[in-house]
């Protein structure tokens, strides 16, 4: 526990920019599935949104950990062109983005719980839209959404 502490700190005082995903993800800690396009059961144009939409949630990751760069994902979540089936659950998580950066930049206390709510909502509605899909792609919708749920 004490070493995970040490790698988080150590983490943390790195430049924004310098943090890869990976190290995000291994600050926070928690598991990354990567979403697999290819193997999906979606349309091709879903699935290319749903990458799209969980590079930006991994970036969103970074920006929580290392409390710097919510304003340019924000910008990118709210362009973000998906298919319609897909927008609800875009816009969770860009409800969801707005209210962990309200808590990590402004110290907004209520950011905490809208940010989760939104998160489970976007994953129960992943869920409903795709249920055939593999076990791969059902983990990768959990991982991504908990881990930018996760404090």
């Amino acid at each position: 526990m004490r070493a995970a502490a040490i790698l988080m700190l150590a983490l943390l005082a790195r430049p924004a920019a310098a943090m890869s995903v990976d190290e995000a993800y291994a600050a926070i800690p928690h598991r990354r599935t990567v979403f697999d396009r290819r193997a999906a059961t979606m349309s091709a144009a879903e699935a290319e949104g749903l990458a799209r939409l969980f590079a930006l949630v991994d970036r969103a990751i970074v920006a929580r950990v290392t409390r710097a760069g919510h304003d340019p994902v924000l910008a990118e979540l709210r362009a973000l062109d998906l298919p319609e089936r897909l927008s609800h659950v875009q816009a969770l998580v860009t409800e969801a983005v707005v209210a962990e950066r309200a808590f990590v930049v402004d110290g907004d206390q209520s950011g905490i719980p809208t940010a989760s709510a939104r998160l489970h909502e976007a994953y129960a509605e992943l869920m409903r839209l795709f249920p055939a899909e593999g076990p791969n792609n059902r983990d990768a919708f959990f991982d991504y959404l908990c881990a930018l749920d996760y404090l």
